[in-house]
């Protein structure tokens, strides 16, 4: 039941079909749904997941309380690292931090 429930989040995620204009692309009205607060927490996740800039995904947090739960997750910023950053320098790193890690301050030490 819950990877049915899961499947059909995922299945929200597909882009709706879009209105285009002369003068460019229309917004979706308030009447469509779903809209990423209707998504499930997992959903919504997954999408901060695959954000590639630190910039976005502090912003990101701005949109709704849920969001920047997730984005003050330590989960979100080790992913970070690993993306931006080579095993060699995270370890460098990690060797001057406390057993406690915390990997928001250490994407931010290694992005100077």
């Amino acid at each position: 039941m819950v990877n049915a429930n899961l499947e059909q989040s995922f299945d929200i995620l597909k882009p709706p079909s879009l209105n285009f204009t002369a003068a460019g692309m229309l917004q979706p009205g308030d009447d469509v749904f779903p809209k990423l607060q209707n998504l499930p927490e997992e959903c919504v996740r997954e999408v901060l997941l695959r954000l590639a800039d630190h910039k976005d995904l502090e912003n990101s947090g701005k949109a709704y309380s849920v969001m920047q739960r997730l984005v003050d997750e330590q989960r979100i910023w080790r992913e970070l690292c690993r993306f931006h950053f080579t095993p060699q320098q995270i370890g460098f790193i990690l060797q001057s931090c406390p057993p406690q890690t915390d990997w928001q301050g250490i994407y931010h030490k290694l992005r100077k």
